[in-house]
């Protein structure tokens, strides 16, 4: 079996990764496209360990360029946002140390 980039993610960003894939494919269907050319999967897992709170954060993803950003950004952030946080997710906001 192929190993996918979703296996080795931990439960709390397993949850925010399929928001994101659900999102996803809606998204697709809306716009006739198919999902992969929206984000691949190996994108959503990046998002999904890495919860961007930014659209530079996002950018940041490897892949994901201005285009994306300007197109899904504010839909992505927004998924983000509203799955909680857990104990495995990394923190990317700038904090007040």
């Amino acid at each position: 079996p192929r190993d996918r980039p979703q296996d080795a993610l931990a439960d709390v960003d397993k949850q925010l990764f399929e928001a994101l894939r659900s999102w996803r494919n809606t998204r697709a269907k809306k716009d006739g496209r198919p999902a992969y050319v929206l984000f691949t999967n190996a994108q959503l897992v990046d998002i999904a360990t890495r919860r961007p709170a930014t659209k530079a954060a996002l950018q940041a993803i490897d892949g994901i360029g201005d285009a994306r950003v300007e197109g899904y950004g504010d839909d992505v952030l927004a998924v983000v946002a509203k799955v909680p946080k857990g104990a495995g997710a990394v923190d990317e906001t700038p904090s007040d140390d």
